[in-house]
């Protein structure tokens, strides 16, 4: 697996990348922990992203609370739809 640079995010994950000129945007979601969510959440207003409460980017500039969690959707600068979502 030479041609990926793979980035570890835990003991049991990694995000193995390839550079490649062609992609499809894909869906990407992460359930993270609510400090974890704050931080990132924070980061995504700082860079002035925007973000919507829905996958289909309707509610912009809102989160969700489904079941109790916070979740919120942003595009990533190659067009990937990424979620971000608490646990309760």
């Amino acid at each position: 697996m030479s041609h990926f640079a793979v980035v570890r995010v835990n003991v049991s994950l990694t995000l193995d990348f390839a550079n490649s000129e062609e992609f499809d945007p894909h869906h990407y979601a992460f359930h993270v922990s609510d400090q974890e969510f704050d931080a990132s959440f924070a980061r995504v207003k700082e860079a002035g992203l925007e973000y919507s409460s829905d996958p289909m980017h309707r509610n912009k500039g809102q989160i969700n609370h489904i079941k109790g969690n916070r979740g919120f959707y942003f595009l990533d600068s190659n067009g990937h739809n990424l979620k971000l979502l608490t646990r309760a």
